[in-house]
């Protein structure tokens, strides 16, 4: 049963009104089919807005796990598109009467306009289909953004939405006065990953050096390398620069870009663990930091961004794994990473 606008605040569709075993990739896994089963038919069509096409590699993660667990209830995806080749008519043209589905991650707020005026954007053109935001943080800084979200879910017939952490599902529910189903993270749905290489140095950390970040320039997490994972290689570079090239020029570069989609999520997904894959021990500010570490069986320390995000998923799905600690400042995870290296004898488990 989801959240409801009652304000009862613990029972979910997922079934974690019961209390939470310890945790695993598979209990994670099965909260999301559990979740997303009920509302999307085995074999139907759907259309999937909103690929990350940027190189945050946390984003290209959640899309791979949605396209996973797609292929996995053998849904077919008829229309993607970005923020620049959203086509309402195309859409309506090649998704039949399947259901329209939304990326996941940490947009459903006012911190990342364009994508939440894309989201917007398609509430309006298809106000009479089911649409489905797949698991979110939801987070407003201002009542503007927040009323005119308010305003344009009154005029949608078939909204579901689910959150990716229990304040994020109170908070939709008391701001919107509608249900709201809780599910974890999309990437969890990747399973596990098994490292390529040996780590190279002690202590890898993921530091912010975007809008989220709660350090500041006086904070460094000493006997560190320090690095973010916001550039793209060489050659998807050069790739996203020739699309990007050609959409001025053409529409019909859209299919193009459609095709290259996952390739271009798997070359960064594949980037972020290399980076990760350094570390012995990973400290990280970015909650996908966190999540790919727990994929691949990383001791790591997770530190807040600046207004929560992490510490609300970690109290929701992840507190109690094992290698894993949470820490409230740079002394506190400077010392929670050197206990697990010791922990770990200095290598890997």
């Amino acid at each position: 049963m989801p959240f409801s606008a009652e304000g009862a605040s613990a029972s979910t569709a997922a079934g974690s009104e019961r209390e939470q075993p310890s945790p695993s990739l598979d209990w994670w896994k099965q909260s999301l089919e559990d979740t997303l089963n009920a509302l999307i038919p085995y074999g139907s069509r759907c259309a999937l807005i909103d690929f990350p096409a940027h190189s945050n590699v946390g984003d290209s993660a959640i899309w791979l796990g949605e396209r996973a667990y797609l292929r996995a209830r053998g849904v077919t995806v008829a229309y993607t598109c970005d923020l620049h080749n959203y086509s309402r008519a195309l859409l309506d043209r090649r998704l039949g009467s399947g259901t329209i589905l939304i990326h996941g991650g940490g947009n459903f707020g006012d911190l990342y306009p364009h994508h939440h005026r894309l989201r917007l954007r398609v509430l309006r053109d298809f106000r009479h289909r089911r649409i489905i935001q797949l698991p979110q943080t939801v987070f407003f800084r201002g009542y503007s953004a927040l009323d005119e979200t308010r305003h344009d879910l009154e005029d949608v017939d078939d909204f579901v939405m689910i959150a990716r952490d229990r304040e994020s599902a109170d908070r939709f529910v008391h701001d919107f006065g509608r249900p709201c189903h809780l599910a974890p993270d999309m990437a969890l749905f990747l399973g596990r990953h098994v490292p390529s290489r040996m780590p190279s140095v002690d202590v890898l950390w993921l530091a912010r050096t975007d809008a989220e970040s709660l350090a500041t320039a006086q904070d460094r997490l000493p006997n560190a390398r320090a690095a973010d994972w916001l550039e793209d290689e060489l050659s998807v570079r050069i790739v996203t620069t020739l699309l990007a090239s050609a959409r001025r020029r053409t529409h019909r570069i859209a299919r193009v870009e459609q095709a290259l989609y996952d390739a271009l999520a798997r070359a960064r997904l594949r980037r972020g663990y290399r980076l990760l894959g350094q570390g012995r021990v990973v400290v990280t500010e970015r909650l996908h930091g966190h999540i790919l570490c727990l994929l691949s069986g990383t001791p790591h320390v997770l530190i807040d961004n600046n207004y929560g995000k992490n510490s609300t998923f970690f109290n929701t799905w992840t507190r109690g794994w094992p290698g894993v600690r949470f820490a409230t400042s740079m002394k506190e995870a400077s010392d929670a990473a050197a206990a697990l290296l010791e922990e770990s004898g200095g290598r890997r488990p």
